[in-house]
């Protein structure tokens, strides 16, 4: 996915030049960290749902993928635009995983 979407928008990075791929957004880092941590966080939460394991699983998350996007900012890897978007698309991503997964549990219990 996230190729697809750097093949549509065309926009060379920072370091364009030393990349076999070069564009850079969204930044595939924070997208895929998002995703993937976001996402399993949420299964987490959702068969082990007590109030602290809740709080827990979402701090860590999020400091997680910020972490993964300051880092890509400060090293001059990626723009802050770059990071943005791949916050924003793999929220999305993440959101998509998330309805699908409650979707088929409810079709499982009917």
């Amino acid at each position: 996915m996230d190729e697809g979407l750097r093949m549509l928008f065309h926009h060379g990075g920072q370091a364009a030049g030393n990349h076999e791929f070069p564009y850079t957004f969204p930044s595939k880092q924070t997208l895929i960290s998002l995703t993937v941590c976001g996402f399993a966080a949420y299964l987490l939460v959702r068969h082990k749902g007590n109030l602290s394991l809740r709080i827990t699983a979402t701090l860590l998350v999020i400091t997680l993928f910020l972490l993964v996007g300051i880092s890509r900012v400060y090293f001059y890897v990626q723009f802050p635009s770059d990071v943005l978007a791949g916050y924003i698309f793999g929220r999305c991503l993440a959101q998509l995983k998330r309805d699908s997964a409650r979707d088929s549990s409810y079709a499982e219990q009917k």
